[in-house]
């Protein structure tokens, strides 16, 4: 007898992209919808790309943790 896959649970998700000037954290809801953008300037001199990818992450895990506005 075959078993019953689990259903996956989609999840909210951010990834690296560019808005042609700057770089920036794309967050998508569950539905593969855009959210928000986190603009940031990629300097290899700064913490820029780590402090706003880290900004990213915190968004996404409290969305996934069902707090929605």
């Amino acid at each position: 007898m075959a078993r019953r896959k689990k259903a996956t649970v989609q999840k909210c998700r951010y990834c690296r992209s560019t808005s042609g000037v700057d770089d920036c954290w794309d967050v998508y809801d569950p539905d593969d919808r855009f959210v928000v953008s986190i603009l940031f300037w990629d300097d290899p001199d700064s913490d820029e790309a780590a402090e706003s990818e880290a900004r990213a992450k915190l968004v996404v895990d409290t969305l996934n943790k069902g707090y929605w506005w």
